[in-house]
């Protein structure tokens, strides 16, 4: 990765963290999700949901990926299914 990649990649990588920080924070405060985890095991747990979310739609090895963990294998997600099979699995755990 060159150097203008590199560091505009962990610039989005530091501003993507502290916002997902700041929403899971809000969202404690609030009483919305759980108290009993830290705010950064939140945030990463969100990023990983996204992360799997995006390479799903990008490519066919996580297109299957995708659905071995949230897809109970049916290989009929199309991106609505996934981002409902998202928004399950973070209500089933933050909440």
């Amino acid at each position: 990765m060159g150097d203008l990649a590199l560091e505009l990649s962990n610039l989005f990588e530091k501003w993507s963290f502290e916002f997902l920080c700041q929403i899971a924070e809000d969202a404690i405060s609030k009483e919305e999700i759980r108290k009993d985890l830290s705010i950064e095991d939140i945030a990463y747990f969100i990023d990983n949901h996204l992360i799997l979310f995006t390479f799903s739609n990008l490519s066919e090895h996580y297109s299957r990926r995708f659905d071995q963990f949230l897809g109970q294998g049916t290989g009929q997600l199309n991106s609505e299914k996934k981002i409902d099979r998202v928004m399950d699995s973070l209500r089933q755990f933050l909440l």
